[in-house]
């Protein structure tokens, strides 16, 4: 499973549509395998979509984002959690404790 966390100096970025760089976190069977920071600044929000999507990303973990956009991920089969709050490692801790690899669900952290 690929998850993506939208990041703004390790923190969970407030507004997907802003974000200048995403985290890629490769799991398997719950576990961290691999990480890498890519840049998605310049994207238009629907380049956006496109360019997760050719990532291969399973979930995106992101604070807010309008509901047109998650349709569009949904529409290219990526989850979304959204309204998540604190750091990237809070957020992906949070996220494989509730979710068990599970579909994406919504986390709202302090």
């Amino acid at each position: 499973m690929r998850i993506a966390v939208t990041t703004c100096d390790n923190r969970i970025s407030p507004v997907f549509e802003t974000g200048k760089e995403v985290l890629l976190v490769d799991l398997d069977d719950g576990r961290e395998i691999h990480r890498e920071l890519r840049a998605i600044n310049g994207d238009s929000p629907t380049g956006r979509v496109r360019r997760l999507a050719e990532m291969g990303v399973d979930v995106l973990i992101c604070g807010g984002i309008t509901a047109g956009l998650i349709e569009m991920l949904h529409a290219a089969g990526i989850g979304v959690v959204d309204q998540a709050r604190g750091t990237v490692d809070e957020a992906l801790q949070h996220y494989r404790v509730t979710s068990h690899g599970q579909s994406a669900r919504p986390i709202k952290q302090p």
